[in-house]
């Protein structure tokens, strides 16, 4: 009898998102009972993840998603199956990531949710909208640096 192997889905949410929201709880709690342990990528502030430096969140940098994969693969061991899921502006962070990879992307597959390919067009859509005053006032919740004592 040959041991099932390990399956691991990192889940890369929407812009705002994290493993508070509904919607990522959801799926997370889906992927579960199809037998995969779940990783949830967060941005820098997005679910009071500390900032430990001047840094804010770059969503145009590579670098933690880099690290993101690299801990998530070194948890789950060499063996494991690695997947991606993106929603939203997490899809751009994800996809993104595999082209910069390429070839030593450490995911297998990865899907892109309603991910938005012209981020002009979407911002522009956005303007003057209750969704745009939502988000604003969601990322000035998160993002702004409290803990300034803390930082390098």
């Amino acid at each position: 009898m040959t041991a099932k192997k390990k399956r691991v889905c990192v889940v890369f949410p929407g812009l705002s998102g994290g493993s508070d929201r509904g919607y990522v709880k959801a799926l997370v709690k889906t992927l579960m009972s199809d037998g995969f342990e779940v990783a949830v990528f967060h941005n820098r502030g997005v679910c009071n993840t500390p900032y430990t430096s001047l840094s804010f969140a770059d969503l145009s940098s590579n670098e933690e998603v880099q690290r993101c994969l690299a801990f998530v693969k070194e948890k789950a061991g060499h063996e494991a199956d690695l997947v991606g899921i993106g929603l939203s502006m997490g899809a751009n962070v994800m996809t993104k990531a595999a082209g910069l990879y390429g070839k030593d992307f450490p995911l297998k597959a990865i899907c892109a949710v309603n991910n938005p390919f012209d981020l002009w067009l979407a911002i522009n859509l956005m303007r003057g909208s209750a969704y745009e005053k939502n988000l604003a006032k969601e990322l000035r919740r998160q993002l702004i640096c409290k803990d300034e004592d803390q930082m390098d």
